[in-house]
């Protein structure tokens, strides 16, 4: 829903003000891209799962099965890490609320959905023809 002229003038009177406030702070804001973020704990979280193949080699070759079982989980939990932030990254979950985007709200691709959706949708105009 788009804002009134009053809300948007208010917007833009507190974006002026936040502008001459911090300049620098304002101009960070403007150009970071949230993305950016997921894409470093993405590329954390391969380090991190390289460290655990590590580990776990480690304790094979040198028969430590506590060290092999350390390195199998921090393998799993930097593949768990990775995946939460693939997702975000790509708009699977909602960043705000942390869950799942609703069905009707996830963005398409390409501007056609999965096969799924596509079904469903032909089988409610079919419905909602009758």
């Amino acid at each position: 829903m788009p804002l009134s002229e009053h809300e948007q003038r208010l917007l833009d009177q507190i974006e002026q003000a936040l502008y001459a406030e911090d300049p620098k702070w304002a101009n960070t804001v403007r150009i970071s891209d949230p993305r950016s973020h997921y894409k470093r704990r993405l590329i954390k979280a391969s380090i991190g799962f390289a460290l655990g193949v590590v580990l776990l080699m480690v304790g094979v070759v040198i028969n430590l099965i506590p060290v092999g079982v350390g390195g199998f989980v921090v393998m799993l939990a930097a593949c768990l890490w990775g995946l939460s932030s693939w997702k975000r990254m790509n708009g699977f979950v909602d960043t705000a609320t942390g869950s799942a985007p609703a069905p009707g709200k996830q963005a398409r691709r390409g501007g056609r959905g999965t096969f799924m959706e596509r079904m469903e949708e032909r089988w409610r105009r079919r419905h909602d023809e009758r």
